[in-house]
């Protein structure tokens, strides 16, 4: 291994060069050894003291500067570690008609192309047993002829394991469905009811809880709340009492149609992940409650090691398919035909046919839809059925539907997979410095713009409190260190100007101001300290590198033509809910109600103020909650809040309607921000 590793290193050598990225993949290829032995010599590169830098989000790396003279080596430390890679899915709901099972093979498929080492299906293979509100909504309602559908049709994968939970629907059958599918089936393992534990590398390595929610859809209030409670109930408190430490590192929870990540409150606390599932339940819901709209997708999640096989972090990337989904994808696609009919249909007849093809429809409808009378339209299906097509009329729903044999076999729908990563957008967030408190974090600002180099994101955003105010709450000067408007101004510039004029290439700043920032000591006197710091800063560097958007709201485009988007910054008032997701999803619910009246678009969302760190991936907008960039303070300790302290590399892929695909939200804390 380590002469492999050697020659790699020395190939690589050659191959890399200053300023220019190169893919994993490629090199891989290039070399004839695997992503793993690359990823191994790019660290023992760094060891060396060649600069390497890799970017996890798109699998590359590059060339800092070339190699520095023997007097000059200083070892560095490695970028990749080891990695796991592991697809994450659940709830297709097999042997109901609405099931979404091409677009499970499209998964398996995209996810062997990015080299999943294994996958973990969270539950809810099968639709389960029917009730009698839901069994209109099911093609199969018996438990065994669900599973032999679901052993015959759930696509293998030829590179890595699934292992399967078994989900309430799974459950409802009274049978162990996940053990009755694997059965005959080398690609799938059997696990335990609604809930598995797996140990990844070993005693140094990471302990992921794998659970399904008791009851599935997307009806909760607060959607973080499902993954919150169940990660509290398995806190085991004797160990934390004797130890200080949760019995494990990542809770991942699937049932609940939305994608989501929280990462740690403490340093060693563990991250909340939340899958959405891969059937569209919207149609089972008539007359339930139902919060929002139902995601169609799945979660790659890489966990990261470092070189000792210590677990650092999960990196997340949530996929959004919602736009993919096809109607009654269970039968085949052509209509039902008799193999001895001959003859083809007129053009009248083909958009009869279209239109039954996606749903039942009345003479009267028809009639409307190729603009002749209803006698017409009754000649024209006549017509059809002499031709061989099954046409029959429904006379419950007075209405015409065309008969279609059940699909046998299953092809991975198209997705244009390559275009979508290629049309990418990439920022940062930050927000909250409090700049003037006593507890600021000033030393980890030019360590956020180092990162946003690093990463080379196309812009940089604040979501607000750019300083601490003045007398925002009784004693509040008591905890200042720069009182007053121009010394937090002047605080804050000598942090910024150095760092715009040392880097030219340094990405343009957006912002916004919060409520400290427009308190009534300072926006009373008809002072915006936001917009001043701007002026100042753009001033001193001799150019517009700060750009104020507004107080309390602003809307920026981000990205180059044709993969721009809309982000939106927002730095709103009050406190955390129950459910650290309700401020967040709310926002999103009601802005997309605005965004139709309106004919705009917004792509991602960024709430500031609450010092919390939270994405979610929901109808369509990459939300987060920004963390701030402040310690503990008495304040925060009279409300019960532990500040996360810490920003927001982003990743979003767009497809080519502009829809949000894919986002990897990758979160750097206080303690990595620190060793950079």
């Amino acid at each position: 291994m380590k002469d492999k590793i050697a020659k790699v290193v020395t190939h690589l050598a050659e191959i890399l060069q200053p300023g220019i990225e190169f893919k994993l993949q490629y090199l891989s290829s290039k070399l004839g050894v695997s992503k793993e032995i690359i990823r191994k010599g790019v660290d023992q590169m760094r060891a060396n003291g060649i600069n390497v830098v890799a970017d996890m989000s798109t699998e590359s790396v590059q060339l800092v500067k070339s190699s520095p003279s023997e007097k000059d080596v200083k070892p560095l430390s490695p970028v990749f570690g080891s990695r796991k890679r592991i697809l994450l899915m659940s709830d297709a709901f097999l042997g109901s008609k609405l099931q979404q099972n091409s677009l499970v093979h499209a998964v398996i498929k995209h996810a062997e192309g990015l080299g999943v080492d294994f996958a973990i299906f969270l539950g809810n293979m099968i639709a389960g047993k029917p009730t009698s509100k839901t069994k209109q909504h099911y093609f199969l309602t018996d438990t065994e002829e669900q599973i032999q559908y679901a052993r015959d049709n759930f696509p293998v994968s030829k590179k890595f394991k699934i292992y399967v939970i078994n989900g309430p629907s799974d459950i409802s059958s009274g049978k162990n469905v996940a053990e009755e599918i694997a059965t005959g089936r080398d690609d799938l393992v059997a696990r335990e009811d609604l809930f598995s534990e797996f140990d990844i590398n070993g005693v140094r390595g990471v302990k992921v809880i794998a659970a399904h929610s008791k009851k599935s859809g997307p009806g909760a209030y607060t959607l973080s709340y499902p993954v919150e409670n169940l990660a509290a109930s398995q806190i085991g408190v004797s160990e934390w009492r004797h130890t200080g430490r949760q019995n494990f590192q990542i809770m991942i929870v699937g049932g609940h149609f939305v994608g989501m990540h929280q990462p740690p409150q403490k340093e060693g606390g563990y991250h909340m992940i939340s899958v959405p599932g891969l059937y569209n339940p919207s149609d089972m819901m008539d007359g339930e409650k139902k919060i929002g709209s139902p995601m169609v997708g799945f979660v790659v999640m890489d966990l990261i090691f470092d070189e000792k096989g210590k677990f650092v972090k999960p990196i997340v990337t949530c996929y959004n398919l919602s736009g993919y989904t096809i109607e009654k994808d269970y039968l085949e696609e052509a209509p039902k035909r008799q193999p001895s009919a001959e003859g083809e249909p007129s053009e009248d007849q083909k958009k009869v046919l279209d239109c039954l093809l996606s749903n039942s429809a009345s003479t009267g409808a028809l009639s409307r839809l190729i603009g002749k009378d209803k006698t017409y339209v009754e000649e024209t299906i006549s017509g059809l059925q002499k031709l061989g097509f099954e046409l029959i009329r429904d006379e419950a729903k007075r209405a015409w539907k065309i008969v279609r044999d059940r699909r046998v076999e299953f092809k991975p729908i198209n997705i244009p997979w390559t275009e979508i990563q290629a049309n990418y957008v990439e920022y940062l967030l930050y927000g909250d410095t409090q700049i003037g408190s006593d507890n600021d974090r000033p030393k980890l600002i030019p360590k956020i713009y180092k990162l946003a180099l690093l990463r080379k994101v196309q812009k940089i955003f604040h979501a607000g409190d750019v300083t601490d105010g003045k007398d925002i709450y009784a004693g509040h000067s008591e905890h200042l260190v720069a009182c007053g408007a121009d010394n937090q101004k002047e605080r804050m510039k000598k942090i910024l100007v150095p760092i715009y004029k040392k880097h030219p290439e340094m990405p343009n700043t957006e912002v916004i101001s919060g409520n400290h920032d427009m308190c009534r000591a300072y926006a009373g006197a008809g002072h915006d300290v936001v917009e001043a710091i701007c002026d100042g800063v753009n001033a001193l560097v001799g150019r517009k590198v700060l750009i104020y958007l507004g107080h309390d709201r602003g809307d920026s485009n981000c990205g180059r033509q044709p993969n721009k988007i809309k982000v939106r910054l927002l730095h709103p008032d009050g406190g955390i809910p129950m459910g650290r997701s309700y401020r967040l999803q709310e926002t999103i619910r009601k802005l997309i109600l605005v965004l139709v009246e309106e004919g705009d678009d917004i792509h991602s969302l960024a709430i500031g103020h609450l010092h919390v760190a939270l994405f979610m991936l929901n109808n369509g907008i990459a939300g987060f909650m920004v963390p701030g960039m402040q310690g503990e303070t008495d304040y925060l300790i009279r409300k019960a809040l532990t500040p996360q302290i810490g920003c927001w590399v982003v990743r979003v892929c767009l497809d080519g309607v502009g829809d949000v695909i894919s986002v990897t939200p990758e979160y750097f804390d206080e303690k990595e921000l620190e060793s950079m």
